[in-house]
C-alpha cells in the first residue's frame, strides 16, 4: 500500500512541477509573444477540458477493461504529445491540437491518480489524502512557476520551447511509473455510465458547487497572467511569482486546515470564509489596471493571496461534504464523479471567463467573485442541512 502511494505522490509532484512551468509560460507565450491572442488561447484550453469531460465515460469504460494504472500511462503519453506540439507549433491550429490533447489527458489523469491513491486509504483518511495530493500539486505548481518566472524574464524562445520539451519528458517518466503499477493487485477501477453515482443528485449538486469554487484554478493559471500583463503596469514576471506565493501558502496551511475541518460546523465556516475571500480577491484583481506599477503589483499579490484563501477553505469544505455523501465501498465511484468539478472549472475559466473578463474588466471580476461566493454560501447551506 505504501509503495503504491509513494509512487502516486511522486507522479503527482513531478507532473505538477512541469505543469506549473507550462501554465506560467504557455499562456503568455502563445497569447502575447506568439500573438495568437486570448481569443484563441482561452477557447483552446477550455475546449480541451470540454473534450476530456465528454470523453470521460467511454474512456472510463476503457479504464475498467485495461486497469487504472495502464490507463494513466496512456494518458501520460497523450500529454507528452501535447507538449511536443506546443514546442513545434508553427500555427494556431497546431497549438489548438496540442491544447485539446493536453485537456483530455489532464481531465482523465486527475481522477485516475485520486482513485489509485484512494484505493490504498481507509474511509477516515480520505480528506487528509486529498489534502496531501492538493499540497503536492501546489508544491509542484509553485516550483514550476518559479522557473516560469525566470523563463518570462529571459524572454527567449528557446527557453519556452525547452520548458515544453522537459515537461514532455516528465510525462513520459510518470507514464513509466504508472505502467509499473499495473502489476499491483487490488487497484480499483473507474465507474462508467452505468454507475449509480452519476444519478446521485446530492453528489451532482456538490460537484457543480465545487466546480464554481474551483474557478480559483483558472483564475490563477489563466486569467491572472493575461490580465496583469496586458491590462496593468505590473511586471511580466509577477504572475509567476504570485503563483509561487500561492504554493507557499497552500503548503503551509492546507493540511492543517483540512485536519481542523473535522465537523460539519467547521466545514460550514470554511465554506463561508471561502465566499468572502473570493469576492475580495476578484475586486482587488479587477482594480489592478487602475493603479500604477507598484499599486498594480500589490493588488495582484493581494488578489492572489485572497484567492488562495478561497482555494484552501473551499477545498476542505468540499472534501468534507464528499465524505458525508460517499457510501462505504463506493468511494472510487464518488471520487471519480466529484473529480469532474476540476474539469468543469477548466472549461469555464479559459473558454468563458478569460474573454469576458479581458473585454469587460472590473464589472466582470465582481460578477465572478459573486458567483464563487454564491457557491460557497450554497455549500454552507448544504452542510447545515446535513446536520439539521
Amino acid at each position: 500500500m505504501k509503495s503504491v502511494l509513494r509512487r502516486v505522490y511522486a507522479a503527482q509532484l513531478s507532473t505538477a512541477l512541469g505543469d506549473g512551468a507550462v501554465l506560467t509560460t504557455a499562456t503568455l507565450f502563445f497569447a502575447v509573444i506568439r500573438g495568437f491572442g486570448e481569443g484563441v488561447v482561452g477557447p483552446a484550453l477550455g475546449g480541451g477540458a470540454l473534450l476530456g469531460l465528454v470523453l470521460s465515460v467511454p474512456l472510463g469504460r476503457l479504464a475498467d477493461r485495461i486497469g487504472l494504472a495502464r490507463s494513466a500511462a496512456g494518458f501520460s503519453v497523450v500529454a507528452a504529445i501535447a507538449m511536443v506540439l506546443f514546442a513545434v507549433t508553427p500555427s494556431p491550429a497546431v497549438y489548438v491540437a496540442g491544447a485539446l490533447c493536453w485537456g483530455v489527458a489532464q481531465a482523465n489523469l486527475l481522477p485516475l491518480r485520486q482513485a489509485l491513491a484512494a484505493s490504498q486509504v481507509p474511509l477516515e483518511g480520505r480528506v487528509r489524502l486529498r489534502a496531501v495530493l492538493h499540497t503536492l500539486l501546489n508544491i509542484g505548481m509553485g516550483l514550476g512557476a518559479a522557473w516560469g518566472a525566470v523563463a518570462v524574464a529571459l524572454d527567449l524562445r528557446a527557453v519556452f520551447i525547452g520548458t515544453f520539451i522537459v515537461n514532455a519528458g516528465i510525462y513520459l517518466a510518470t507514464g513509466a511509473v504508472y505502467a509499473f503499477l499495473h502489476s499491483s493487485r487490488g487497484l480499483v477501477t473507474l465507474p462508467g455510465a452505468e454507475s449509480a453515482a452519476w444519478r446521485d443528485r446530492r453528489l451532482l449538486g456538490l460537484t457543480a458547487l465545487a466546480a464554481m469554487l474551483q474557478l480559483s484554478v483558472p483564475i490563477l493559471g489563466v486569467l491572472v497572467p493575461i490580465w496583469i500583463v496586458t491590462r496593468s503596469a505590473a511586471p511580466e514576471w509577477l504572475p509567476a511569482a504570485a503563483l509561487m506565493m500561492n504554493m507557499l501558502v497552500v503548503v503551509a496551511v492546507q493540511l492543517r486546515w483540512a485536519t481542523w475541518v473535522d465537523s460539519a460546523s467547521r466545514a460550514r465556516a470554511s465554506a463561508l470564509i471561502a465566499a468572502v475571500a473570493a469576492v475580495l480577491s476578484c475586486i482587488t484583481l479587477g482594480l489592478a489596471p487602475a493603479l500604477g506599477g507598484v499599486g498594480a503589483s500589490l493588488a495582484a499579490l493581494g488578489g492572489v493571496l485572497l484567492i488562495t484563501v478561497t482555494e484552501v477553505t473551499a477545498g476542505a469544505a468540499s472534501w468534507f461534504r464528499l465524505t458525508q455523501l460517499s457510501p462505504i465501498g463506493r468511494q472510487g465511484e464518488f471520487q471519480a464523479v466529484f473529480a469532474t468539478s476540476t474539469t468543469l472549472a477548466r472549461i469555464i475559466g479559459p473558454a468563458v471567463l478569460l474573454p469576458v473578463v479581458v473585454a469587460i474588466g472590473l464589472p466582470a471580476w465582481v460578477a465572478l467573485g459573486l458567483v464563487i461566493a454564491g457557491a460557497g454560501v450554497a455549500l454552507a447551506g448544504a452542510l447545515r442541512r446535513s446536520v439539521g
